[in-house]
């Protein structure tokens, strides 16, 4: 048994790998059975910043807001099932967002577990509900294993509805039969590791407290010394090659891909061949960020074919403001929303879901689009964005040449700061006010459900506010 400060522990070793994966930052709530990755985040501090929070809701809350706006993975740390159980409302944000968040749990001593002590829990039932996979370390032999694999599911990317077609290359093919997961060869000593929900990236790692104790084992002995896989965040991570081996890896080009380039050509055609202001691109995920450029693609297309820019009610994260293309939120009631996308004729899904009602209400719609699957395109997750939109804008004529401001339909807005409100102080009033007030690059974290909408309207127009939708709305009223 190891003493904290003396041997290399297991714990140790997760922390390490984390770190030399490229994780950057751990939000906490530990306790006993923790207190050992505890110690070896402090021994680690120099790599990986440790942040207690007072609460497991608050843990999992940073870590998705942290995912989305730094657009890097994020790592968590709570006790037992109780711990995780009250952090669950957050990781189903995450889960719906497509953060990539690793949740480490402490779990009872393997030795001590079927005594049922009082805090032992169902913890992989608890996990199931917004896990893409739930990893439980078995051994000290099947740690580097399970943290292996454990970085690799977070970068599965959340899977939409199948789609009319997707890239018939290699790459594609290898994602969806593996689900997004690198296959790794971890030999007898595997970690047992269950997928849940695919396409989450949250990922469950649990840490038996006798694990978390025990030394390390002889690296010279380890069957498989291979460095953790890196994240993948995508093209669209805000800081490029941040701290750590390939954190940011490549795509696969979709332009060698000819059933890809074949598969946009023909997207293009149907949107050109819509009859003005009856074609919509409906936008989620990366095409929601203008930090790769995707959103000013997707408005320029937009902009040249005439079409409507929409997202879903509640988006994870979209990058607003002056100079930004304005984006109309789909009607959160889905009959009014089934009227609005009854407009179009032909619709093009860039990293969404197709859009459903929120509720069953009586006598009204499940899905949202009316239009026959052929009139639909899908360009989901399993898709580079950045450069599909980029070959698509190709395929649209006079796409690259719309100027914000100049030609562009209004589809970008224009800078303007609103008029600080008077009179008495109603909700609309007050959204005015935070929009006239709040400083440029704010984030927004809209928990609203009614009493905010008007700050969507105002705020299109000030300096590009990133507007964060939480999945856990409080009602406004």
């Amino acid at each position: 048994m190891g003493t904290q400060g003396s041997a290399k522990t297991c714990s140790d070793v997760i922390i390490q790998q984390l770190c030399d994966a490229g994780l950057e930052v751990c939000f906490a709530n530990p306790g006993t059975t923790e207190m050992w990755l505890v110690a070896a985040l402090e021994k680690a501090s120099n790599h990986m910043r440790s942040i207690l929070c007072l609460h497991e809701s608050v843990v999992t809350g940073a870590c998705d807001g942290y995912a989305r706006i730094a657009g890097k993975p994020a790592a968590s740390l709570l006790h037992l099932g109780p711990g995780l159980g009250n952090g669950l409302c957050n990781l189903h944000n995450a889960r719906r967002a497509g953060s990539p968040i690793l949740v480490l749990v402490g779990d009872m001593s393997t030795w001590h577990k079927s005594a049922d002590p009082p805090l032992n829990q169902d913890m992989e039932s608890l996990a199931s509900t917004v896990s893409g996979q739930i990893i439980t370390v078995q051994s000290p032999d099947a740690v580097s294993a399970a943290v292996r694999q454990a970085v690799a599911a977070m970068q599965v990317r959340p899977t939409a509805a199948p789609a009319v077609s997707a890239p018939a290359d290699p790459a594609a093919a290898r994602s969806a039969a593996t689900n997004g997961v690198r296959p790794l060869d971890m030999g007898a000593q595997a970690a047992a590791a269950v997928t849940s929900c695919p396409g989450s990236r949250v990922v469950t790692l649990m840490v038996p407290h006798d694990v978390s104790w025990t030394d390390a084992p002889d690296q010279n002995k380890q069957p498989d010394q291979s460095p953790p896989a890196a994240v993948d965040v995508g093209a669209n991570a805000p800081n490029g090659n941040s701290r750590g081996p390939g954190l940011f890896t490549q795509h696969v080009r979709l332009a060698d891909s000819p059933a890809a380039c074949h598969f946009l050509k023909d997207c293009a055609a149907a949107l050109r061949g819509a009859p003005q202001g009856k074609a919509a691109l409906i936008l989620g995920g990366a095409a929601l960020l203008s930090q790769g450029g995707e959103l000013q693609r997707a408005g320029r297309i937009a902009s040249a074919l005439g079409a409507k820019l929409l997202c879903e009610p509640l988006p994870g994260r979209i990058d607003r403001g002056a100079g930004m293309p304005q984006v109309t939120r789909i009607p959160y009631f889905p009959q009014e929303a089934a009227i609005e996308l009854r407009k179009y004729e032909v619709v093009l899904l860039l990293d969404v879901r197709r859009p459903v009602a929120g509720f069953g209400y009586r006598d009204g719609p499940s899905q949202l689009l009316s239009q026959h699957d052929d009139m639909i395109w899908e360009l989901d997750a399993s898709w580079c964005v950045a450069e599909a939109l980029e070959l698509l804008e190709r395929e649209v004529p006079g796409a690259a040449a719309v100027k914000p401001g100049v030609n562009c339909r209004e589809i970008f807005a224009a800078g303007n700061i609103p008029a600080l409100p008077t009179g008495l102080l109603t909700a609309a009033s007050l959204c005015q006010t935070v929009a006239a007030l709040q400083p440029a690059d704010t984030i927004i974290v809209d928990e609203s459900l009614t009493s905010g909408g008007t700050y969507w309207d105002v705020a299109k127009v000030i300096q590009q506010p990133s507007h964060n939708n939480s999945y856990l709305h409080a009602a406004s009223e």
